[in-house]
């Protein structure tokens, strides 16, 4: 708000009525200002237009944060939730492959154990 003579002429006689000491004149008329008003048209203008403005940012974030909370969030739970389960499936996919892999290992140590004996025997 931009303060105008007026302005500053009502706050003057507004002090002065609030801090006499003697009983002045003002004290019993004091004037109802609505100090949020702009005092000149065009101020009134340039209010009107920042309070459309706020409130239409104000309506697109409503907006934009109830389609998020709406659509947009449910449809990233779902991806989550495929997600987990494909995540879980392929986690006791591994563990199949950890356990065939031991499986390979231990006839693997098997060979060898008999390629060793079998070595062993054609030396003695």
């Amino acid at each position: 708000m931009v303060k105008t003579t007026k302005d500053s002429e009502l706050f003057t006689l507004l002090r002065k009525a609030l801090h006499s000491e003697e009983q002045s004149p003002y004290a019993n008329k004091l004037i109802v200002h609505d100090i949020t008003a702009p005092s000149a048209p065009e101020d009134y203008e340039s209010t009107k237009h920042k309070v459309a403005q706020r409130e239409f940012v104000k309506n697109l974030s409503d907006t934009a944060t109830a389609r998020i909370n709406k659509e947009l969030i449910p449809q990233l739970n779902i991806k989550f939730n495929d997600y987990d389960e494909l995540i879980e499936k392929n986690t006791d996919h591994l563990d199949q492959l950890s356990d065939e892999v031991k499986d390979v290992q231990s006839m693997l140590e098997q060979v060898v154990e008999a390629l060793d004996l079998n070595a062993s025997n054609q030396w003695t």
